[in-house]
This record gives C-alpha cells, structure tokens and sequence, in this order.
C-alpha cells in the first residue's frame, strides 16, 4: 500500500470515530487490504494467514521466547572445551559441552559457524535451559540468517535429542538443523532425523531443519524433521522453516516427512513446511493420540505415499487445525491436503486448501468433527469426501470452487452429516452422494458446475432454503473468492454456530449469516466524507 492510500484510510478512520461508525466503516475498507491477505494470492507467507480476530487464548504469550534465568554461556569454533563457557573469554567449542557445564535456567549462546560431532548426535539435552544460535563471533549481535548457526549430523544420527524423562522445558531456538539420520541410533532408532523429543515440553523456535532423515527401510521412521513424543500443551513448533525432510515407515502408525506428533498437545504455528515426503502417511505433518493444535501454518509441495500429503491426524487423535495454507502437496490415496481419521472429534476451520492432489483435498473419515470457513479449490480430484466412519458432523460455511471431479461427496450409508451454509461452484459435480447416504442438506449454494449440480440418487436431497444461483465472487479469474455485498448468498445462511468468517471477521454481519467462507463486506456511505472532498 503506498503512502498516500495510508494517508488516505487514516483520515478516513478519524472522520469515522467520530461519527461513532468505526464498525462498520472496517467493512467498507476492506478492499484496501493487501493482495497477500486475499485468498488467491498463493505466494502469502504463513504468517499472514492469522486465527480469528479476537481470540484470548494465549497462544502469543506461549510461542514468546522464555528469557534465562541463570547463567549466560557462550560456544565458539574457537573455544576450549575445558572451560566453564561462562564468559565470552572462557567460550567454550562444543555446543554439547556447554549443555554439560549449564545448569536449569541457564541460556547458551552459540556464535556462527559449523558443529558437527564425529558420533553423529550434536547436541543432547537433558535441562530446562535456552539454546540460542545466530549469533555473531564477538557475540555482541544476533541475528541467525546473518549469523547461521549450523548443527550438522553429517549423516551419523539425529542432531538433537532432548531427553524429557524429567519433564523439562528446553528452548532450541535460531540453528540450522541438518544432515540427521535417525537410523542410525541405537535408542529410539527412526525417531526424529532433525530432533526428537521424549517426554519434554520443548520449545523449538525459528530454525531451519533441512534435509534429515527419520529412516530409510528397512528400519521405520517418525519424523523426518522433527518428532514430538509425549508432550503438554506447552510444547511448541512455531516459526520453523521445516524443509526436505523424509521419513519411511512400514508402519502404519508411523511417518510425518517434516513432523511427527505423537501423543501430545503441542502447538505448531506459523511453520513454513515444504517439499517433506513420507512413503505413508503425512508428507508434511503425522499426527495420533493426542490433542495438538496446528494453526497458521504454511504447508506446501510435500508428499505421501499413501494419505494425508500435507496432514494426516488419526488413532485417537483430536486436532485443531485452523488457519493453515495447504498448497500443492500430493497424497497417493486420499488427502491430497488434509486427512482426519481420529475416532474422536475434529475440528478444520479456515484453512486455505488449494492445488493439492488426491482423492479428495480434504478426506474425513473422523466421527464427530466440524469442517467450517474452509476455501478448497483446483484440486485435481474432489474437493470434500466424507468416509464410513464420519458418522455425524458438521460441513458448513465453506467454499469449494474449481475442483476436478467434486465439490463434496458422500461415501457410505453410515455417512449422516450436516451439510449447511456452503458454496460449491464450478466443479465438475457439485454434491453428489450414495443412494444409501442421509443427513441435511440445506441452505447452500450449489451453482455453475459444468456437469450437475446434485448427484443425489438416494433421500439425501437439497432442502427448501437451497439456491442454485452466482454467488458473485470478487474475482475469481484471481482466485479472490470474497463475495460481494449484492451476493445471494449475503444473509441466506441459517446459524450454525459460527462466530466468525475465514478472514476471522464477525458474523453474521446482517440480518443473518453469509452462506461461504466469508462474511460479505456491506458497503457504507458517508456523504460527510464526500462533503469534505476525501
């Protein structure tokens, strides 16, 4: 945005509050955003693709770095490993060392440079202690892409362990991450080829972990990246770059080609997480038998072998995934984007999935889970599949445009889901289901697919408050699937119980809630604007 539109929006804020419209008037600037904020614009980073406004849970609080308590140590390539790394003059060489000398509390400073150890494994940690790369040789600035910090497995075993059988918080923040083979460990063999975690409320902030491996066969791997085993909901995964990484797995519970997660809670947030391959499930992120919250993540180009290209969530599992852009990965089987197989609850909410490649982009196959606010679309096959075990829930305010084959489709008679508030656009077939398939079907806008609309061959079958008209996108040449205030789909919705759009914007805005993913933008007028010549 140039100075002058700042300028500009800024009088137009000021004249607003005092005119006591300020609410309103956010909705009539809302074509003044940014073109990375608009749901097209695939190159956006992962952090612009926020969780809904206004939400207190804390989750900034936790992803902030945790300042040391204790002592500061440093590590240099040039240091001596028979010091106390107390000082910068008493640095010490050994990243390994310094985790040795340090004690709870204490932060570690590792200057630029290259550390590798000859056993494989660079760096073990077994205390609540911050480990700091990036920063310079004096150590009197920090900054870990002018300063790389290089832990280097050189393909001799995982890089780092930490060891949380004492229930530890360690802090791994600003390394290169590299070179793991967690193969080749004699204790938890396969598990984390960048880091594994046992038992431990790690923080893992801000580093690049590139091109490890979990395993290769015929031994199973968990986590080409990083694996999570055990963890609480204070763990966290935030700011990573989590980049060509690979797990392999004959098991079937195994696999996450950047990550695995495995009974825990952890948050993983605002991760670039690209070109990670598993043969099995979760090119991108596996996760099973816990409750982890996946949220504003950029997930893209991964592959699996088999399901879940960029996620795959089951055994008891019971994510959050929200917020996410899930571009261009590939599963085998079903998932191009995202598969949920927990046999409890699930909630997918305002994830951006575009351009994946699968059976569907996103497959449930969950019992109860709610899939709401979610724009899928140029997928090469279906855009919604909903399996044998998706006994009920709840499919609303969604947006599926442009898929291959569907927008959403029903498999099996056991499949009884609510089905409301969305629009299906220019699919092959809008909705279809089996003969056998049930639920409600109600108050969607099923329109411009170049084949039918419906395939409903059964008692599954459109309700009386359904439409089958232009919902009017803002611009879906640019893939800016926005609606517009003069949308039939504006104030056609029933309420579902959903608070807020996928932009994380109120509804209903109106008289009720917007069928889509998003909540129209009402344009207002201000003669007093115009009268002041603004």
């Amino acid at each position: 945005m140039n100075s002058q539109a700042r300028v500009g929006i800024s009088v137009l804020w000021a004249v607003a509050l005092v005119c006591g419209v300020q609410a309103s008037l956010r909705h009539s600037l809302a074509a003044a955003r940014t073109a990375a904020a608009q749901v097209g614009k695939l190159s956006a980073s992962a952090a612009e693709w926020r969780r809904p406004a206004g939400t207190d849970d804390g989750l900034d609080a936790q992803v902030q770095n945790h300042h040391a308590s204790g002592v500061v140590r440093y590590v240099a390539q040039d240091g001596d490993d028979g010091n106390q790394c107390d000082s910068v003059a008493e640095r010490c060489a050994s990243v390994q060392h310094a985790l040795d000398v340090a004690q709870p509390g204490d932060e570690i400073r590792v200057s630029t440079g290259n550390y590798a150890d000859a056993d494989g494994t660079v760096a073990t940690v077994e205390k609540t202690v911050s480990l700091l790369g990036g920063w310079n040789s004096g150590f009197t600035s920090r900054d870990p892409g002018l300063y790389p910090t290089v832990l280097d497995a050189e393909g001799n075993g995982r890089v780092v362990t930490v060891n949380g059988e004492r229930e530890i918080s360690p802090t791994i923040d600003g390394f290169v991450i590299r070179g793991g083979n967690a193969g080749q460990e004699e204790e938890f063999p396969g598990r984390g080829g960048g880091i594994f975690s046992k038992g431990s409320n790690a923080r893992i902030l801000n580093n690049v972990i590139v091109s490890n491996v979990a395993s290769v066969s015929p031994t199973n791997g968990a986590g080409g990246g990083i694996c999570v085993y055990g963890s609480s909901a204070t763990a966290v995964i935030s700011g990573n770059q989590i980049l060509s990484n690979t797990a392999y797995s004959d098991i079937w519970g195994w696999g996450g080609g950047g990550i695995h997660l495995d009974e825990g809670s952890a948050l993983v947030q605002g991760n670039l997480i690209e070109h990670n391959r598993c043969n099995l499930n979760g090119g991108g992120i596996r996760s099973k038998q816990g409750r982890p919250r996946m949220l504003n993540n950029e997930i893209r180009y991964n592959e699996a072998g088999r399901n879940g290209g960029g996620i795959a969530s089951d055994n008891h599992d019971q994510p959050l995934i929200r917020g996410n852009l899930v571009i261009g990965n590939v599963a085998g089987w079903n998932g191009g984007g995202i598969i949920v197989s927990g046999w409890v609850t699930s909630t997918i909410d305002a994830n951006r999935l575009l351009s994946n490649t699968g059976y569907s982009s996103l497959a449930i196959a969950a019992p109860h889970f709610t899939a709401t606010n979610n724009l899928i679309g140029h997928s090469d096959y279906g855009g919604i599949s909903l399996w044998n075990t998706a006994v009920s829930g709840l499919v609303a305010h969604n947006t599926l445009v442009s898929n291959a084959r569907w927008g959403i489709r029903l498999h099996n008679a056991s499949v009884t889901p609510t089905i409301i508030n969305n629009i299906v656009a220019f699919n092959a077939t809008g909705i279809e289901a089996g003969a056998q398939v049930s639920g409600t079907l109600d108050y969607n806008d099923v329109w411009g697919n170049t084949d039918q609309n419906y395939d409903l061959p059964g008692a599954l079958q459109p309700g009386p408050h359904s439409i089958e008209s232009d919902p009017l996108f803002v611009n879906p040449a640019a893939d800016d699937f926005h609606i517009l205030a003069g949308s039939p789909c504006v104030d056609a919705g029933t309420d579902a119980g959903v608070s807020r759009d996928f932009d994380g914007d109120l509804r209903p805005i109106g008289s009720g809630a917007d069928i889509g993913a998003d909540e129209a933008h009402r344009p207002i007028y201000l003669p007093l604007l115009l009268r002041m010549g603004l």
